[in-house]
């Protein structure tokens, strides 16, 4: 996805697929060990909360150091959208989308993923609240929850397939969530099938072939670049389930027991990954080539590099948070109205608080217009 972004891999729709999937799995297999799905949001939003806040703020930088306000609006409009989960909704209505060259026209455009995530995870939710409450787990069986997602993956894939062979447009199949959902949902169905004889089937069967497919897939789509077909043609359909018949192979299955915690403090390398996966857009935005005057290799280069030290200090900083005493209470008093004071700022750097003739009518203004009003 960073490669991508920074102009050095064409096709980053592979990594997509392969983080919904990934996220799917995470989703599902912590929502079937505890019973229910509120842990598994509580640990979204815990891990997900430092990326985001930072990405506001580099976005806000970016606003401020750039000339063109010609992509203010849009900005606006994905910081609004990055908090009320509907990214990939809102960059399909209002563009630029990110096929072509135009993955780094604005530093939050990025984000969309994280919508189609949130949006599997509401959905797998509900699914959930109703298998759970129509059916009881069998011991040796699965939970009930993984054959109906199961069953609405296949709705949704037959959905999107209709969709191809109505003409739908890339940037549609790439940003639609009944197309990218896929992914998320069979993730999380193989997550919820723990170790159970279905769980160990989906992780063996064509899991090899699905890895081997996926890879032969996204050397296609870099041997055909950003401008092709390629996903207009039906690979957008296969890339979410050979996504998931990867993570199936690669993760294991859920434990038994916790493992012990680990009193030593350190860095969360799943803090710095989640960092760099929502930091990177506005950190590469910012080292373009343009902005640094450096060559193309180089300033994509120190923008990477820029990547791996934002998303270390923000996981370092959120990591000191996290010790402090009751952290917890603190962030609950202090997130919320730092989120609206950058969302604030970003909102007026941007000209959303600007209106045109706001001041009082003279009397001969009010004369003339009463005149014309009259005759």
């Amino acid at each position: 996805m960073v490669g991508f972004r920074a102009g050095v891999v064409p096709g980053g729709q592979v990594g997509v697929d392969v983080l919904l999937a990934a996220a799917g799995w995470w989703f599902g297999s912590g929502a079937v060990a505890a019973g229910r799905v509120g842990p598994r949001w509580g640990e979204a939003l815990h891990r997900a909360w430092p990326g985001a806040l930072a990405a506001l703020v580099g976005a806000l930088v970016w606003v401020l150091l750039t000339e063109d306000t010609s992509r203010d609006r849009v900005v606006r409009g994905a910081a609004l959208a990055l908090l009320g989960g509907y990214g990939n909704w809102h960059q399909l209505s209002v563009g630029p989308s990110e096929l072509g060259h135009a993955h780094l026209q604005s530093p939050l455009q990025h984000l969309w993923p994280w919508a189609v995530a949130a949006q599997g995870a509401l959905l797998f939710s509900v699914l959930f609240w109703l298998a759970s409450s129509l059916g009881t787990r069998r011991r040796g069986r699965p939970h009930p929850v993984v054959v109906p997602t199961i069953v609405v993956s296949g709705v949704l894939l037959a959905w999107s397939a209709a969709m191809l062979a109505g003409d739908a447009s890339p940037a549609r199949l790439l940003l639609d969530s009944r197309v990218r959902g896929v992914a998320f949902l069979l993730g999380a169905a193989v997550g919820a099938a723990g170790p159970s004889p279905l769980g160990r089937l989906l992780r063996s069967t064509a899991a090899s072939a699905g890895v081997v497919a996926l890879g032969l897939l996204g050397l296609l789509a870099v041997a055909a670049g950003p401008s092709s077909s390629l996903w207009h043609d039906g690979a957008a359909l296969a890339s979410p389930i050979l996504a998931a018949l990867a993570v199936a192979w690669a993760v294991p299955a859920p434990r038994r027991a916790p493992a012990a915690p680990d009193a030593r403090p350190g860095l969360d390398p799943w803090a710095v990954l989640v960092a760099a996966l929502l930091v990177h857009g506005p950190v590469l935005t910012l080292a373009s080539p343009a902005r640094t005057h450096l060559p193309w290799a180089g300033a994509r280069v120190v923008g990477i590099v820029l990547v791996a030290v934002v998303a270390v200090a923000v996981a370092a900083l959120a990591g000191r948070l996290d010790r402090s005493p009751a952290a917890l209470e603190r962030r609950r008093v202090l997130l919320p109205p730092a989120f609206v004071a950058v969302l604030i700022l970003l909102l007026s750097a941007t000209g959303a608080f600007h209106w045109e003739h706001t001041r009082p009518l003279t009397p001969e203004e009010i004369r003339t217009r009463t005149s014309q009003g009259g005759s």
